[in-house]
């Protein structure tokens, strides 16, 4: 007699999305929405924890948690439900504070990182000029102005401190100055070693440092080797010295900007008139980089130049007791200890000497017209601050507020709703307002008397968007924009952690060999040797007949790369069919439209994976995040949209819920029953430009 056979295993394996995800989440939010369902599924009441190899860190040992929780369906076919978790490698925390800190964060770290990532289909000509251009400004921010700012402000606030000490006065200022930069460099390099692939932007911020650091503590030296002691007496006739050199660099990056502005409006004109290349690509991608590297250079403006006034005033009363004798002395500091009485040494130094005295910036001058361009500057890029946060809001609520109404969200699509809230319209106005800046700076208009009479008018215009960002504000710390600052943070820090290349080629000696990684995506490598691991230990060995993927948001990211990487090969060998579902995917709304990497479809199912049965997606109308997904070509993905309802909680959505048991609940071989239809109304249009 033949006996009955047996039942078939199914593998629900779930990828959260937005990293706010602790571990043995599904216990809470998807076991829950499935129990009480028809067919009836049952879970035990408790899950099992498995600490799991975590090959990709580079912390020996390292391990992480996975939760498996076991059930049947209808009584007798068994379920696995398990998750990879992998929320900690991009968490920033919950509540305002957190996410405050977060956004300070990708202020730093998105502009260089996404800028290469949306400008990496430059294929020569004119778009690789205007991508150079565009990762030219980011570079210059990240490294030269972040490196002489933060080596300025920290060298002249520990002068601040060391001149209430009484030894301050007998030691040359420069012996005291080239101290504090040799162990400002040693400093920033050691904590750049440790925090190498963990927090970008201190990494970043750490090696600027260190290396600005070193050339300060050179250019120290050789200055006071060739001028006279009372020309670099005080600590602000260093300040003297490179506040015109910081200026200057300022200057360069809004020449940089100008002319990426210029390129890019031309291309615009170009697409206009119909001129589109062959392979072209959406020109959001370009304007988008331009524009986050524009947003950090005014953010920065805004929030340095005033502590550098401060600074400058604050430094400028410091007058070392040894001032006097130096004057007197006038001699370079090396002569001072007989370092320059060979006559062959002060031939070689005597044409130098002549160049730097003919150079060297009259202290008062050059700190009264410092002082000027840092409070033009504050005044300007703070109301262009204040006009884009305005503009800001407003597409937020707009958007809220079409998304509402179907009348007006059917006929608007998505040009309303823009992706990443990177709008064309404060593109523009940014661009608009950096030039305008940048001729103010260079005609000297921060002084002029006609400037001044109309700075109350300025102060009447800022009311309004002022009284919006304090409303915005007090709102944000009651809660009421917190859902979305969230949702927007958590994409940004999804998207930049996985296209973090790190580009340290020119200082690998100077960083720990075992920090250096053989991916070019580090992060993104670490999600998926976790994903392996996962699979490797439960579909590997669990002969599994069926394997269901929900994914959302950066989760469907993750399963697409852990799918089409064929890393599973061996794993799946076994595995007869593989459903997906997303939820919430920016697949195709985010990665395809501003990433080259992502642009182009695959031609069937499988040339993405051979098991792959169907595939899902469904989105709300009005989530900022998902939408269609069409990664695949020949419309194999299924899409459906969903009422309102955000990005987050899609679990307790009844139609996905019927869309998950219609896959759990019949044999392999089958279709489901109900597959989502395709919905034509909600098809993406192409933004703006």
């Amino acid at each position: 007699m033949t006996g009955t056979p047996a039942p078939e295993r199914i593998g629900v394996f779930v990828i959260h999305g937005v990293g706010d995800a602790e571990p043995g989440w599904i216990n809470d939010y998807v076991l829950p929405n499935l129990a009480g369902t028809m067919p009836p599924v049952a879970f035990d009441h408790y899950s099992e924890v498995y600490k799991l190899p975590d090959r990709g860190s580079s912390k020996p040992g390292a391990v992480f948690p996975a939760h498996i929780s076991r059930g049947t369906l209808g009584g007798r076919q068994p379920v696995v439900l398990a998750e990879l978790y992998w929320a900690d490698l991009s968490k920033v925390g919950q509540g305002p504070i957190y996410y405050i800190l977060a956004a300070l964060r990708l202020f730093f770290e998105a502009p260089s990182i996404l800028a290469k990532g949306f400008l990496e289909q430059s294929r020569g000509g004119f778009h690789e000029a205007l991508r150079f251009f565009t990762v030219a400004a980011t570079w210059l921010l990240r490294w030269p102005i972040a490196g002489m700012n933060v080596t300025a402000f920290i060298c002249a606030w520990a002068l601040v401190g060391v001149s209430q000490i009484s030894w301050f006065d007998t030691v040359p200022l420069a012996v005291t100055l080239m101290g504090l930069l040799a162990l400002l460099a040693v400093c920033a390099l050691t904590i750049a070693r440790a925090r190498l692939h963990k927090d970008i932007w201190l990494t970043d911020v750490a090696l600027a440092t260190a290396i600005a650091s070193t050339i300060a503590f050179i250019a120290v030296l050789l200055l006071n080797g060739l001028l006279p002691v009372r020309e670099l007496a005080r600590p602000i006739d260093y300040l003297a010295l490179i506040l015109p050199s910081i200026l200057r660099i300022w200057v360069v990056w809004s020449v940089v900007i100008a002319i990426a502005i210029a390129m890019l409006t031309l291309l615009y004109i170009k697409r206009g008139l119909g001129f589109r290349p062959k392979n072209s690509f959406p020109a959001a991608r370009p304007s988008a980089a331009l524009g986050l590297a524009l947003l950090q250079g005014l953010i920065w403006k805004v929030a340095v130049t005033l502590p550098s006034v401060s600074t400058i005033e604050t430094v400028g009363q410091i007058q070392p007791n040894y001032y006097d004798r130096a004057v007197a002395a006038g001699k370079p500091l090396w002569a001072l200890f007989g370092g320059v009485d060979a006559p062959c040494v002060k031939a070689a130094v005597q044409p130098m000497k002549y160049i730097c005295a003919a150079t060297s910036p009259d202290t008062v001058l050059v700190i009264k017209d410092a002082i000027a361009r840092l409070n033009g500057v504050f005044v300007f890029n703070s109301l262009n601050a204040t006009y884009a946060f305005g503009a800001f809001v407003f597409l937020i609520l707009a958007r809220l507020v079409i998304a509402r109404m179907p009348w007006i969200r059917d006929t608007t699509r998505v040009r309303l709703m823009p992706r990443m809230i990177l709008s064309q319209f404060i593109i523009a106005f940014l661009f608009a307002g950096s030039l305008a800046n940048l001729f103010i700076y260079e005609q000297g208009l921060y002084e002029s008397k006609y400037i001044a009479e109309i700075v109350p008018g300025i102060r009447a215009v800022w009311i309004v968007p002022g009284l919006i960002t304090a409303a915005v504000v007090v709102l944000y710390f009651f809660g009421i924009f917190q859902s979305v600052t969230a949702n927007v943070i958590h994409i940004f820090r999804d998207v930049v952690d996985h296209q973090y290349k790190p580009e340290f080629d020119a200082l690998k000696m100077v960083l720990p060999k075992g920090m250096r990684t053989h991916s070019p995506w580090p992060r993104r490598a670490r999600i998926q040797e976790r994903m392996n691991v996962l699979m490797e230990e439960f579909i590997g060995k669990g002969g599994f007949d069926q394997v269901i993927f929900l994914a959302h948001s950066q989760g469907s990211v993750i399963l697409y790369e852990y799918l089409k990487s064929r890393d599973d090969d061996m794993v799946f060998n076994d595995v007869k069919r593989i459903d997906v579902v997303t939820v919430g995917s920016p697949l195709t709304h985010l990665y395809q439209y501003y990433f080259d990497e992502y642009g182009r479809q695959h031609p069937t199912a499988a040339s993405l994976h051979p098991q792959l049965a169907t595939w899902s997606n469904l989105w709300r109308v009005d989530d900022p995040i998902g939408n269609r997904v069409d990664i695949i070509a020949d419309e194999f993905i299924a899409n459906e949209v969903l009422p309102p309802g955000g990005h987050v909680n899609y679990w307790k959505e009844p139609r996905l819920r019927q869309v998950i048991l219609n896959l759990v609940g019949y044999p392999i071989g089958r279709e489901p029953v109900e597959a989502p239809v395709p919905v034509e109304a909600a098809q993406p249009a192409v933004a703006a430009g």
